[in-house]
């Protein structure tokens, strides 16, 4: 009989539902680190098979209890190719599987089950538009199905449509609190929103739930990361590492987060374990600069030499290595390194702009000249004619410097070293006004920068504006450090006494 047929079938259809959905081609790893969140994490458990297992043979039952012995009707040939369809999905024939799931749809519309498998299918192929188009059938045949919407979610997710992607996975979440898949797929759609906060608590309830991934908790590390928590951003990532100790997105994220705390010795030992099995020129400056915090000068050389070994032409290595070897007293001998290169790349306007950082202590007008050669080259790069405006402060040649810097912030208003370069130009130029209103821009950008109220306060002070000027003053003084203001601090206390007798006066 065809009952018996089909209730034969069943065991190999839940069989074939269960591998697919355990090893789909598209599940990739957490890639969250660097970029925007990419494909849904494999962090699933066996409850969540073993709930579509439930559900299939309520469905089959269902169907089946409807079909006539005598002849097969639309609906039972319907489940006839869908089986077939299933048994091509389990060998991995997702074409054929396709085809015959397609041709069990047009013999019966609403059979939503043919329309989820099909768009299973068109997943794992990557055909992620007419995934969601067969998703979408789901959802409207069987609005209560959080499978449905998950799968939905995750095709959309994957066609760019984000904000689509984040409604389905949160109506899975709200028809079935238990799917864990969607709970983290949600979380890594928050996150991709930097709502870190709500991802956290998704992460966490799928954690409670029983999960237990090092995706998924390298993802709860990475929200907890970004909202400043990051001692618990640490046992999350610890726990990642846990249970597998090759993730590196993992340990770069502990590394960050151990950083960030001041804990140097720890971050310099997560980077040198991966530098270790992979190393790269990138991990190579990351664990430089960890030296150089750490006050281990030479071992950060030896670092920029090996990025260099790997990449002769690293501009980043070579002048970071450069700066070094000045601070080390090497001035000499870093010049005479770039000036050798920059012989056989003479158009190079990194390069060339790295070498104007070398001089500008010690050689303005040879700083000048790398800094105008690489504007000329990169006219459009900003960065260059604010380095350029700056040695032109340098030599005095404010007005010139004004010129480039007011071109620079046109092009970007943001650029906080061109406002700090024009406050210091305008300044020089006894143009106070405008002087005023750049150290203003700054203290707003930077409130804890002294040396800002200590010049508005001056400029406050010539235009006549002795109320004001005193209290950038007296803002100047509760920020200064005697290490590093003395001379400033000791003016403005000479000038206060005076200052103070004007303004008493006027009242």
């Amino acid at each position: 009989m065809i009952v018996k047929t089909d209730c034969g079938r069943k065991q190999q259809v839940e069989r074939g539902f269960v591998k697919m959905m355990s090893s789909r081609s598209f599940l990739v790893s957490l890639a969250i680190f660097a970029v925007l969140v990419g494909a849904p994490a494999t962090a699933r458990n066996a409850a969540g098979s073993s709930q579509t297992m439930d559900f299939k043979r309520k469905i089959l039952r269902s169907s089946f209890d409807k079909s006539q012995s005598a002849a097969q009707s639309n609906e039972d040939r319907a489940i006839t190719l869908f089986n077939s369809g299933q048994d091509a999905h389990e060998r991995g024939q997702l074409e054929e599987a396709i085809k015959l799931y397609t041709e069990a749809i047009k013999l019966s519309p609403e059979f939503f089950e043919a329309h989820y498998q099909r768009g299973i299918a068109l997943i794992t192929l990557r055909r992620f538009e007419e995934a969601a188009g067969s998703l979408r059938c789901v959802t409207q045949l069987k609005p209560d199905f959080a499978r449905g919407h998950n799968a939905l979610g995750e095709a959309l997710e994957k066609s760019g449509k984000l904000q689509e992607a984040e409604k389905e996975f949160a109506r899975a979440v709200e028809l079935d609190g238990k799917l864990t898949r969607a709970r983290i797929n949600y979380g890594l759609a928050l996150s991709a929103r930097k709502a870190f906060a709500e991802a956290a608590r998704q992460f966490e309830e799928a954690i409670s739930l029983g999960e237990s991934s090092p995706l998924l908790f390298a993802a709860l590390a990475y929200a907890q990361q970004r909202m400043g928590k990051d001692a618990e951003a640490i046992a999350s990532y610890t726990k990642a590492l846990q249970l597998d100790p090759a993730n590196v997105e993992a340990r770069l994220g502990r590394a960050a987060a151990y950083q960030s705390q001041g804990d140097f010795a720890a971050a310099l030992a997560d980077l040198t374990e991966i530098y270790q099995n992979k190393p790269t020129t990138e991990l190579a400056m990351r664990i430089a600069a960890l030296h150089l915090e750490m006050g281990q000068a030479e071992a950060a050389a030896g670092m920029y030499r090996q990025a260099l070994a790997r990449e002769p032409d690293n501009i980043e290595a070579r002048g970071a290595l450069a700066q070094l070897l000045v601070k080390q007293g090497r001035a000499e001998e870093a010049r005479a390194d770039l000036e050798a290169l920059l012989r056989t790349q003479p158009n190079n306007a990194a390069l060339l702009a790295t070498l104007g950082d070398i001089y500008l202590s010690s050689d303005a007008e040879r700083a000048r000249q790398c800094f105008q050669r690489a504007a000329e080259l990169e006219p459009n790069n900003v960065d260059h004619r604010v380095r350029l405006a700056s040695v032109l402060v340098r030599m005095r040649k404010f007005e010139e410097a004004i010129e480039l810097l007011g071109a620079a912030l046109r092009d970007e208003p943001e650029n906080y070293f061109a406002h700090s370069n024009l406050a210091t130009a305008l300044f020089e130029l006894d143009r106070f006004a405008e002087a005023a209103n750049q150290f203003i821009w700054i203290i707003k950008k930077r409130p804890q920068t002294a040396i800002a109220y200590y010049f508005l306060g001056i400029c406050f002070d010539k235009l006549g504006d002795l109320q004001q000027a005193l209290k950038a003053y007296e803002a100047f003084l509760k920020l200064a450090s005697p290490q590093a203001n003395q001379l400033e601090i000791d003016k403005v206390k000479l000038r206060l006494p005076s200052l103070k007798r004007q303004l008493e006066k006027k009242r």
